[in-house]
């Protein structure tokens, strides 16, 4: 695969981690979702493809180091760009 490629791909993918909020406004969980855009008529529409949600109940610090790796290796596996927003 040339590195042309490789750059195409990379824009067509993005993993996110995205806050779960409760009612009250607080972090409940961290949800590190894969996103894959496609073009239709209707302009560009982004799919979730993977997604999986990590607790903060017991530990907000380990939560947030939990989903950032996996976000990396998601990243790394699928060709992805990792943001952040939520």
């Amino acid at each position: 695969m040339s590195q042309h490629d490789d750059k195409h791909r990379k824009s067509k993918k993005i993993v996110v981690i995205e806050k779960v909020r409760d009612k009250y406004g607080s972090v409940i969980a961290l949800k590190v979702v894969l996103y894959r855009r496609h073009d239709t008529e209707n302009g560009k529409v982004w799919d979730m493809k993977r997604s999986h949600t990590f607790s903060a109940a017991f530990s907000r610090r380990a939560c947030r180091e939990q989903a950032k790796t996996l976000a990396r290796q998601w990243a790394d596996k699928y060709g992805a760009k990792v943001v952040k927003r939520g």
